[in-house]
């Protein structure tokens, strides 16, 4: 169990270092211009695949073993296709796509579904290397087709980016297909009622949050786009990702932190854990963030292209923002993890809430530096909100938050208890 959880650790850090790639290859290739059209496609992809997930999406990882697969894979394509016809629709007549990649943001988006869907099987039955080895091979074949696009066919445009896609969510379906396979019985769909109730309450809400938490990402893109053009979009979208990247610290503390609430029933234990993993993840990321802001703008530059000025000052907007969402996945985690995931959709609401009222006001006086602020401020509102909850909720005081010398050794304490637990 160990080597698996290693295995998964390691898949991420290779599939984060696959992004910085693709983001590097995207910037130097295309310009401020080419990743802002990007960066609103992918928008568009996640959120029609956010809205598959109503019938699908996480909660497949836990009916896989308990209701019959094919009925479950079924409800779930077909739903994909329904949400993803009809949310095409509606997104291009709000003008929320690139015109030129309407139709392939439909397909595209059903590819990712598709594949998506194979992989939480394989997650739900345990095909953890299986699993890994899918998500790895869709990473980084998206960086290697681009450089081969872009360096050997000398094809260095959106369109290039779009096939690239293509081929990466095309590997991540063929690399998981025949496996998941094995588990589907073809034929009359068994248990439909029951299937159809169970992806409803086990997927409803915590896609909901899932939705909300992408609009809370991303509303400033849209806005951003309508005041200010695609090439201020383009270099918000760099600092935007090279700050998330920081998130791989407290994601990796928050799955250690989600474990051990999900097979821990003394709720003081849990929120001790939680306590101790959201100081952690609190240091952690202020060092990740002490770290980046060290860059100077001249290597930003250097690194990404003329066009990409200004860049260091989103990220340092985007610093406080990034430190919110870095904590406050441990309220998220321990919220799913108690099964009160209700907090975490209105969490999310609040942070969408809080990105419209004040980017629809600054944003089009004030662009970049107004989109990271009021970006910012939308992860901070629904921090506060989950962390007023959890504090409610388990009686905590706000002063037991304050790092102490003596968490250090809990931390490390609770991550030896875990590895000795999975061994």
């Amino acid at each position: 169990m160990l080597k698996k959880i290693l295995g998964t650790a390691f898949t991420r850090l290779l599939s984060a270092i696959a992004g910085f790639a693709v983001l590097i290859l995207n910037a130097r290739q295309l310009g401020a211009d080419g990743v802002g059209e990007i960066g609103l496609l992918i928008i568009g992809i996640a959120i029609l695949h956010g809205l598959s997930g109503f019938f699908g999406g996480s909660s497949l990882v836990y009916l896989a073993s308990k209701r019959d697969n094919f009925t479950l894979y079924s409800i779930s394509l077909i739903w994909g296709f329904l949400t993803t016809s009809i949310g095409t629709l509606i997104l291009s007549l709000l003008g929320m796509l690139p015109e030129a990649f309407i139709i392939h943001t439909a397909l595209l988006s059903l590819l990712l579904i598709t594949t998506s869907t194979q992989q939480m099987f394989l997650l739900g039955h345990e095909r953890i290397t299986l699993f890994n080895i899918s998500t790895l091979i869709q990473s980084i074949s998206l960086p290697i087709s681009l450089f081969i696009s872009f360096f050997i066919l000398k094809n260095s445009t959106v369109n290039a980016f779009v096939n690239t896609l293509y081929i990466s969510y095309g590997l991540g379906f063929l690399s998981s297909i025949f496996t998941t396979l094995q588990y589907l019985s073809f034929g009359k769909f068994i248990e439909l009622k029951s299937c159809l109730r169970d992806l409803v309450k086990f997927g409803g809400s915590i896609q909901l949050a899932s939705l909300f938490q992408t609009l809370n990402y991303r509303l400033s893109y849209y806005l951003l786009k309508a005041s200010w053009g695609m090439a201020s979009l383009g270099r918000f979208d760099v600092g935007v990702k090279l700050s998330e990247g920081l998130w791989l610290i407290g994601k990796s503390i928050a799955l250690i932190q989600y474990s051990s609430i999900s097979n821990q029933t003394d709720m003081e234990i849990n929120r001790r854990i939680t306590i101790i993993f959201f100081k952690a993840s609190l240091l952690f990321t202020i060092l990740g963030i002490g770290l980046l802001l060290l860059i100077p703008e001249s290597s930003l530059i250097w690194v990404f292209g003329a066009s990409f000025t200004g860049v260091r000052l989103s990220l340092i907007l985007l610093s406080p923002g990034i430190l919110a969402i870095a904590t406050g996945m441990v309220f998220s985690h321990y919220f799913s993890g108690s099964g009160k995931p209700f907090y975490n959709t209105v969490g999310s609401a609040i942070g969408v809430v809080f990105i419209a009222i004040t980017g629809i006001y600054f944003i089009p006086k004030f662009g970049l530096p107004a989109a990271a602020s009021c970006t910012s401020v939308s992860y901070l509102a629904s921090l506060i909100y989950l962390m007023s909850r959890f504090c409610r909720v388990t009686n905590t005081l706000v002063t037991d938050f304050i790092p102490t010398s003596a968490d250090f050794i809990s931390f490390i304490a609770q991550l030896r208890l875990k590895a000795k637990s999975v061994e």
